[in-house]
Parts: structure tokens; sequence; C-alpha cells
């Protein structure tokens, strides 16, 4: 009988010496190993004349005999071929040099760099002929992708997303945002999760997609489990904001003083009134006040000087916290995430956090089989200030001599923003404009949850044949509320009358605040299945194949209510007094409806690639999909 023996042991990176935990020690043939410590060091009994298997990501995988040893230390170098030289195209994995099309990837490395809450963020200026347009500034906004320029003016110009080689349309998470915008379903990801995201770009890359991916493909996969001891993982990242700040030399309050003064001297009767200094002095010229009490209240404005955007703006800050396990053995491997991520905006009354987690078991029961199973979830918040007025374009524009609080405390009022007179009462339309009363008493917000599983089964055939089936099913819920305050610009301006063509001057009365409601909820589910076929003939000649079919099928409910009179403090909602109103002024669509929208796709494909020393390469691809959102005739293409 083979005498056994104890085999220890350090390995190290043979860059710098340092120990590395985790590495996977297996005796070569079996699936009998262990894995090394925090230390870098290992200990395993074997028979003296055994093969050790040292393998760990990123580095050379390396076979070592014992020979009779009782020490075994190993140095460890990266591998040759690094992530970002490897193209992941969802179907498959290939290298660069043998990939025919033009891609981009990015590690994790680059991926972790960027602190802001979205995933999405990370393809900016990273990746050449990608374009990235966020809607606005706001924490957690819905950012735009362009592959290669916009490739549409009237219909859809966002990529196709393949997560873990599901592939994914933005409309499928049955969510707009406030702006309208899809959501990208990188946003429902945290960045700690992702392995690497790989951009496809040309029509060779996308064309195993077919027609859905008009517009380039984002590939991303996400992390797994690696063998050996369950290891811990915690990071906390904190990003500040800077404020905007206005650069363009404006004037201040002594210089914009002496310019009204100006103006109204050069043209007394000219009915332009550029702020209040110029009001003042028409009113001491029509006897309506003495000089005195103008020249008084000037003064006054004068000691006045502020700083619109100190006074609006605010720094905004972002932090994320993630927590991962990751381990297992030679037949089972799991790996879990939470994540915690939340960010004030620049803008009073804007504010956005997610919760996430993730867990993925990997289970091989015999050596050709292979089940993967994860389950996801996401829940979002979003607030937002529903105010019409562009809180940048207010801070450029205002006067320097209005101020945002009176000396008690109580909300100043600009009365030189809206200078329109009233037609049904003495004075201005609006007299008490205050921009931070409107921007916090008009609030947008959305809460949404996602949720997923996902079952994966790999079966090896034969050597070089790979039969996989992997499905997915996924729910998501979106809620929206707007509410337009009682007595806000905001509310004075989108108020129930307009819709009825009452004209923009209302009786103040009637300003009552309003509240918008949209909910949204979808299921969905894709189910593939491919069979691909590897070989390589004496290291010269290597051919790929693979086939597949897929189906999907998302049905998404929605509705929405307006209610046109909103008691905030006592949540009560109502109508005006429709008293001498007709039925036609009334557009009854914009108090609700609700709707049902269901797609339903088909498809198959096949794809093939000849390669000569990696030098020569050949591939080709057909698919043929079929979809209901092309009515009932002519349905696939």
């Amino acid at each position: 009988m083979a005498q056994e023996k104890t085999i220890t042991g350090v390995v190290t990176d043979a860059d710098d010496g340092s120990p590395l935990p985790g590495v996977s020690v297996v005796i070569k043939g079996t699936h009998l190993g262990t894995a090394t410590d925090a230390m870098g060091k290992y200990s395993i009994r074997i028979d003296g004349k055994a093969v050790l298997v040292f393998t760990f990501i990123g580095m050379q995988t390396q076979e070592i005999p014992v020979n009779n040893r009782s020490v075994v230390n190993v140095n460890m170098r990266l591998a040759s071929i690094g992530i970002d030289e490897v193209v992941v195209t969802g179907y498959g994995t290939t290298t660069k040099g043998s990939f025919t099309g033009s891609a981009a990837v990015l590690g994790a490395d680059n991926i972790s760099k960027k602190t802001d809450a979205n995933p999405v963020k990370a393809l900016e200026g990273a990746v050449s002929g990608v374009q990235l347009n966020t809607a606005s500034g706001q924490p957690g906004a819905p950012s735009t992708i362009f592959i290669r320029g916009r490739n549409s003016y009237n219909s859809g110009t966002q990529p196709l997303y393949v997560i873990d080689g599901i592939p994914i349309e933005s409309s499928t998470m049955g969510m707009r945002s406030r702006e309208g915008a899809s959501v990208s379903p990188l946003a429902t990801l945290n960045s700690a999760d992702i392995v690497s995201i790989t951009v496809l770009k040309d029509a060779t890359a996308t064309s195993i997609y077919g027609a859905r991916a008009a517009n380039g493909v984002i590939v991303v996969e996400t992390k797994s489990g690696l063998v050996g001891k369950t290891r811990f993982s915690f990071s906390l990242n904190y990003g500040i904001k800077e404020r905007p700040r206005n650069n363009i030399e404006m004037m201040n309050t002594a210089q914009k003083i002496q310019f009204e003064k100006e103006i109204f001297y050069d043209e007394p009767g000219y009915l332009f009134e550029p702020g209040r200094i110029m009001k003042l002095l028409r009113s001491a010229s029509y006897g309506v006040m003495s000089q005195e009490e103008a020249d008084a209240e000037i003064a006054r404005l004068s000691t006045i000087d502020t700083d619109w955007f100190k006074e609006i703006f605010r720094t905004a800050t972002n932090q994320q916290y993630s927590f991962s396990m990751s381990g297992g053995t030679e037949k089972t491997q799991h790996y879990t995430s939470l994540n915690y991520q939340t960010e004030t905006g620049t803008e009073p009354n804007n504010k956005y956090n997610k919760l996430g987690m993730s867990s993925k078991i990997t289970h091989i029961p015999v050596e050709a089989l292979r089940i993967t199973g994860s389950i996801g979830a996401t829940l979002k918040n979003d607030r937002a200030t529903a105010s019409m007025i562009s809180p940048l374009n207010y801070a450029m524009y205002a006067n320097p001599y209005e101020r945002p609080y009176n000396e008690d405390g109580s909300y100043a009022s600009d009365i030189t923003y809206n200078a329109q007179q009233s037609s049904i009462r003495p004075g201005l339309d609006w007299e008490n404009f205050n921009i931070l009363h409107d921007l916090n008493n008009n609030t947008n917000k959305s809460r949404y949850i996602d949720a997923e599983i996902q079952l994966k089964v790999e079966w090896e055939i034969i050597k070089g044949l790979m039969f996989t089936t992997h499905g997915i099913y996924n729910v998501n819920s979106n809620h929206n509320r707007i509410v337009e305050g009682a007595n806000t610009y905001t509310n004075f301006k989108n108020n129930w009358y307009d819709y009825i063509s009452y004209g923009e001057d209302l009786d103040l009365a009637l300003v009552r605040g309003s509240l918008r409601e949209a909910t949204a909820y979808s299921n969905a589910y894709t189910f593939k299945n491919t069979l691909q076929y590897s070989k390589d003939i004496k290291d010269r000649h290597f051919i790929n194949f693979f086939l597949g079919q897929e189906i999907s099928d998302r049905t998404t409910h929605s509705s929405f209510n307006y209610s046109p009179v909103y008691d905030e403090v006592h949540n009560i909602i109502g109508f005006p007094d429709l008293s001498g109103v007709s039925a036609n002024n009334i557009n009854f669509d914009l108090l609700g409806n609700t709707g049902k929208e269901r797609m339903k796709m088909s498809s198959f494909f096949a794809n093939a690639s000849y390669s000569y020393e990696d030098r020569y390469i050949l591939t080709g691809a057909i698919r043929y999909d079929g979809s209901d959102i092309n009515g009932t005739r002519n349905q696939f293409t």
C-alpha cells in the first residue's frame, strides 16, 4: 500500500512575495484538496508520488510533483491573459485575438473606482465610442447610452443588455423614470458584484443577437463563489460632489441698481422692468409713492448682496456599503452579497438610496454536470423636487438684492421673478414667489422593487460538446407619487383649471395642491437552451459551433390617477368646484387610466467559427426571431 504523508507549504505572489489566501490546492486526478489560509499556508495528506495542482483566479495554474518532499512552496504568477484580453459575448468566451468584431472590456478594478451609485457610470469616459447622457444631475437619475452614435431619431436608442448570459432590454424593467427615459438593467446591480462589462460595438459583434442589438450590446458577468475557505469582504466608499459654482462674472447689487437707474433715466416710459429698482423709480414718478419712500427702499435693497448659488445648492455626498461572503469545496461553491447605497443631491429635496442582495450557488454533482442557482432583489427609493423652476437658471439670473429669508426666518418674496400683472386683482398674478419654498414643497417620489430567480444547468455530453439550459423569472414594481404643494408657484402654473383653458391667472384660493400617482408592475421570464461544440486539432486548427433556442415573455400592468385638489397634511384628495365648466372643456384623460402590455418573443440562432493558428479567423452567424409586437403577420424575420 502506498504510504500517505502530510505535505505543507506556503503559496506566494511571485511579483511581490505576499502570501495568497484562498488558493485551491488539489491532488491531480481527484476532487480531494484544500485551500490556503490568510497567510498563504496549506496542509494536505497525499501519496508521496502525487501531483498537486495550484489554481487561483487571475494566476497561472501550476502542476507540481511532490517527489517525496514534505514541504512544497509555490510562487504563482499572473496569467498571461488578463480579463481585459477576454471577450465575453454572452453565448461564450473568447480571446480578443480570435474575436472578429469590435469590443471593449472593463474589469472589476475599473468599475469599483467609480463612487457613483449607478454602475452605468463606470462606462463614462472609459470606453471609446460610448456616449453617456444623464437626464439630470439628480442622484439616481437614469442615463442614456449611445454606442457609436444615435442610431434612431424616433425609436429606441438603448443597447441590449446581457447579464450572465440572459438578454434583457431596458424596457423589460417595467419602469419609467421621472424624466420618461428607460431605466438601465445595470442600475439594479451592485458594482462590487460585477466581474466585467463587455461592450460589443459593431455589426459583426452584435449579429448573434439579431435586430435587438442594433444599438449595440453590453454584456455583464457577475461574481461566483471560489473553491476554498469562506472569505468575507467589506468595503465602504464615501464620495463628495461639489455644489455648482457660477464662474461667469455677473453684476453685484450696486452694479445692478445702477444699471436699472440708467435704464429708467434714459427711457422713463419704457415698459420693460428688469427689477424692483426701476419699478420703485417708476412708481415715484407716477405719484404712487414719494421719492423719499422709493429712495429709502432702494437704500434697504442696496444692503443685500445674495449669492444664489450658495443659497440654493449644497455639497452632495454618496456612501456605499458592500459586504460579500464566498467560498466552497470542489463540489459546491457559494457567493452572497449585500449592499446599501445612499446619495444626496446638490439641489434641495433630492435624495436616493438603494438596498440590494444576491446569492449564487454552484454545485457539481458529477464531473460532467454543473448546476448554478441564484436569487437577487433590489429596493430603490428616489426623492426629487417636482418644481417646474430650474434652480440653475434661477441662480444665474435672480437679482442679487433679493434674499431667500426675511429677518424673522420666513420665506422672502421675489416679486421680480414673475412680473406679470394680474387681470383679476390689483398687483401681480403671483407676488410671493420663493425659489426655496417651491423646491422644497413640490416633491417627486419613486419606490422600485425588483426580484429575480435563475437556474442554469451545464452538461458536458462528451469532451468538447456542452449542453446548457438557463432560465430566469423576474418580477418588479414601481410606484411614483408627485405632490404639488398648496400655495406654491408650481401648482399655480400647473393648476387643474389650466387644463380646461381657464387661463394662467387664477383665484389664489384655487391653488390647493395636487397629487399624481402612478403604478407599474411586470412579470417576465426567459428560457434558453444552447448546444456548443469546441475542438482544438493539433494546436493549429480550432473550430467552434453552437446553436440555440430562446423564448421570453413579459407582461406589464400600469395605472395612474390625478387628483386636482390635495390636502397633504390630512392626506385628503378632492376636486374643485366645476360649476359653470362645460364637460367639453375637461380633458378626462388627464384624470387617469390603466393599461396592459405584453410582449412575447421566440428565437433560433446558430454561430460557427474556424481559426487557423489564431491568425486566420472565419466566423458566421444566423438568427431567426419571432415577436408578437409586429402583429399577427410576418412575426418572424
